[in-house]
């Protein structure tokens, strides 16, 4: 159910968000709340440097690039990305 759950996430985010996105439908919006993107260092497909001036559009934002990552960031290292969101939310 887990990976069925992941899997359907990716694929809605494929066929109705990537492409608004890729248009620049939100160049022209904020980022008000406060977040934590975390990247895997060995992801072949999101770089830290493919993120592009996102410091003009978040408020708010910390972005970390873990060691012990690569593309899949919530399965390969879920106690760490728990940790992240409990301080997150906890603020």
């Amino acid at each position: 159910a887990h990976a069925r759950a992941s899997s359907m996430v990716y694929r809605t985010f494929l066929t109705h968000e990537a492409r608004p996105f890729l248009a620049g439908q939100w160049n022209d919006r904020r980022l008000s709340v406060p977040t934590i993107l975390l990247i895997g260092r060995h992801d072949p497909v999101i770089r830290e440097e493919s993120l592009g001036p996102w410091r003009a559009h978040a408020d708010d934002m910390v972005v970390e690039v873990r060691e012990d990552a690569g593309h899949f960031v919530p399965e390969e290292i879920p106690d760490t990305v728990v940790a992240y969101c409990r301080s997150l939310f906890a603020a």
